[in-house]
């Protein structure tokens, strides 16, 4: 019961620090945003941070960076838009006719308003998520995400080896098949446990005989 509890804490801090990480990584490329658009796109060194760093956020965003977008006066809509890295050049493009050309540019606002939204969108998910592994100090938690670890470790070794036809580990973790099962085991494991305690290791073995006795006269 010990390790199982183990496990489970070590996979709530790792996701915890995971999704701290994603957030610090977000609220940095807005900051760097923001001073771009400020500057009116003349802050290059923001740019190219940004430009730097535009594929990592875009990849962890995920559905939250896509978008239909319809470019400035053309007939089309595009699916799945990647808004980050597109919206990035759109702006570098626009800027010119405010710095070189010296003409309005919504178009430019419009991209930035539009990234802004999406980070922020994607911001409020992670921190939604980052405060639920950021429970409380509780064991019984603890070795009840360590049971869900542990059901679901074939599915990870099985994904290791390419075998890809199933859900995101995400929507397992919070399937009710999988819940049931975690409050099943978990039920199960720690009433063992309790037993143990209270009966000794004799009353384990006493009842293991019973049971081994009954499925011996089954066959």
């Amino acid at each position: 019961m010990a390790s199982i509890t183990a496990v489970g804490y070590f996979v709530l801090r790792k996701q915890r620090d995971r999704y701290k990480s994603r957030i610090t990584n977000a609220e940095e490329f807005l900051d760097k945003l923001v001073a771009y658009v400020e500057s009116s796109g003349r802050n290059h060194e923001a740019y190219e941070w940004m430009v730097r760093r535009g594929p990592k956020l875009q990849a962890d965003m995920g559905q939250f960076g896509l978008m239909h977008h319809q470019p400035p006066f053309q007939q089309i809509v595009i699916r799945d838009w990647p808004i980050v890295v597109n919206s990035l050049e759109q702006m570098n493009r626009w800027s010119t006719y405010i710095s070189v050309r010296e003409q309005q540019a919504p178009q430019f606002y419009q991209y930035a308003d539009c990234t802004r939204d999406a980070i922020l969108r994607y911001l409020g998910y992670l921190e939604a998520e980052e405060s639920t592994f950021a429970g409380p100090n509780n064991p019984l938690v603890w070795f009840r995400y360590g049971i869900r670890t542990l059901l679901l470790l074939p599915v990870d070794v099985l994904t290791s080896f390419g075998f890809n036809r199933f859900p995101q580990k995400s929507a397992l973790l919070t399937s009710g098949a999988v819940r049931t099962a975690t409050a099943a085991v978990s039920a199960v494991s720690f009433a063992a446990n309790i037993v143990t305690i209270v009966a000794g290791k004799d009353a384990i073995a006493a009842i293991a005989n019973f049971f081994n006795g009954l499925l011996t006269l089954a066959k």
